[in-house]
């Protein structure tokens, strides 16, 4: 019984193994193109999707903490003042947001190409 009880646990101790973060999860930003980035094909579509549930003008002020990101230039201002990139990003700094998804990394940096590229309205 006491032989069956060791084997059984190295059995279980030989089958452990640690992975990297990377090996799991690869970071598709080495895939991103970032050459045409642009407010309507890129960045609106994610604020659409994963935002203006709570950040629209009639529900910000319930579920947005005030933050409105209906228009280009509520999203500009957003932008500029580094809150938006700094939410999806997950800065510790501000607020993670959207709170029950992560945006993914191609994503996030076309956000920032945007804002770097002077948040355009194209």
């Amino acid at each position: 019984m006491k032989k069956a009880a060791v084997i059984i646990a190295l059995a279980f101790l030989s089958s452990c193994y640690y992975d990297k973060e990377n090996d799991l999860y690869p970071d598709e930003v080495s895939d991103c193109d970032t050459l045409s980035v642009t407010y309507v094909k890129d960045v609106k579509p994610v604020i659409t999707a994963h935002c203006i549930k709570c950040h629209s003008n009639s529900s910000a002020s319930t579920l947005g903490g005030g933050i409105k990101l209906e228009s280009y230039s509520d999203v500009k201002e957003h932008t500029l003042n580094g809150s938006l990139y700094g939410s999806v990003s997950a800065d510790p700094e501000f607020y993670v947001m959207p709170r029950d998804y992560r945006i993914p990394s191609c994503t996030v940096l076309k956000i920032k190409v945007w804002a770097s590229n002077g948040t355009p309205e194209n």
